[in-house]
């Protein structure tokens, strides 16, 4: 990680005792985990209560509407894993048809194609040069801040 994204670590890890650096650490993952958690909850309540009470089953029991939610969030998942082929597939073709005058329906198949296997073979690609590297520290990194 370079620039941004370490430049919180990087910082409390400068300022703070290393416990208050792991507190501090663990209130953004806290918060990012809180508002994933409340989006899936939202959505999988509303997908139980909204659709398929209201539409599908008026006299549906708790049981189902718990188990309506739970498959709820496995498809919203799916969806979301789908949502990132959907804009590796169509957003360059997309762009190049709108800028590109010779793009034609050869060009267009292609690249929704090539988008939608990037997308799949990229999610199985793990570990080696694939692995995202650890924040590098290193012992001059305090130095650096402190004469900023």
């Amino acid at each position: 990680m370079t620039g941004f994204r370490s430049f919180f670590m990087v910082l409390v890890d400068a300022l703070f005792h290393p416990v208050i650096a792991g507190i501090l650490l663990a209130a953004i993952l806290a918060a990012i985990m809180s508002t994933a958690d409340s989006q899936l909850l939202v959505s999988s309540s509303a997908l139980a209560e909204d659709l398929y009470r209201q539409l599908l089953r008026k006299q549906a029991t708790q049981r189902e509407l718990v188990l309506v939610g739970r498959a709820a969030v496995v498809l919203l998942g799916l969806v979301a894993y789908a949502w990132a082929g959907f804009g590796a597939a169509f957003g360059p073709v997309l762009l190049i048809s709108l800028y590109w005058k010779r793009m034609n329906w050869h060009g267009a198949i292609a690249g929704v194609l090539t988008g939608g296997l990037v997308v799949v073979i990229w999610k199985q690609l793990e570990g080696g040069i694939f692995e995202r590297d650890a924040p590098r520290r290193s012992k001059g990194h305090r130095a650096l801040l402190s004469k900023s």
